[in-house]
């Protein structure tokens, strides 16, 4: 009986080697319950420097995949910027047009205009226009182009270009025809 409890004392003892026990009840860290070595891959123990590798191969690989999303949320960061700066010019221009509408409202105002823009007097006053040597009107009376209206004829060119069409003509003196 003792020769079988020998044999069987035996099997156990193998049995708790087989579960990766040492004879003080412990198991080794390398030890997997089945008695073997554990194994990754066949690497067995991943180093510093290959935990690091693949950790910053995932930060690459995200930023690669977040980059063209952040592309488009910064694109329609700034034409939400765009649109809201244009949003806020089309309400000026809408206020002011409104304000511009409502002096046409005013007769004073409309006076002024007419007076002007279309050189028009009040009965009983007397109007004057210089007229230079070639036959046109000199100074800031506003005349009717061949359509007869005031308002193109005066938006015809902007202030600049007339600003610059004074400067020329001033720079250019008229030539003296040797009379004196």
């Amino acid at each position: 009986m003792d020769a079988g409890r020998g044999q069987h004392r035996g099997q156990h003892q193998s049995s708790e080697r087989q579960a990766g026990q040492h004879e003080t009840g412990q198991r080794r860290p390398d030890e997997r319950p089945n008695g073997g070595v554990q194994a990754l891959g066949g690497l067995g123990r991943l180093s510093l420097t290959s935990r690091a590798f693949i950790l910053a191969a995932a930060v690459v690989m995200v930023f690669v995949m977040i980059t063209p999303s952040l592309g488009v949320y910064f694109r329609q960061r700034s034409e939400l910027a765009d649109l809201n700066a244009q949003q806020t010019r089309t309400s000026q221009q809408i206020t002011d047009l409104q304000d511009e509408l409502k002096r046409w409202d005013d007769p004073g105002y409309v006076q002024t205009q007419a007076r002007s823009q279309l050189g028009w007097v009040m009965p009983g006053e007397t109007g004057y226009r210089v007229i230079g040597k070639d036959g046109k009107v000199l100074g800031q009376g506003a005349g009717l182009d061949a359509s007869g209206d005031a308002a193109s004829a005066t938006q015809a060119s902007p202030w600049w270009q007339k600003l610059a069409g004074s400067v020329r003509t001033a720079d250019a003196p008229a030539r003296s025809t040797g009379q004196r």
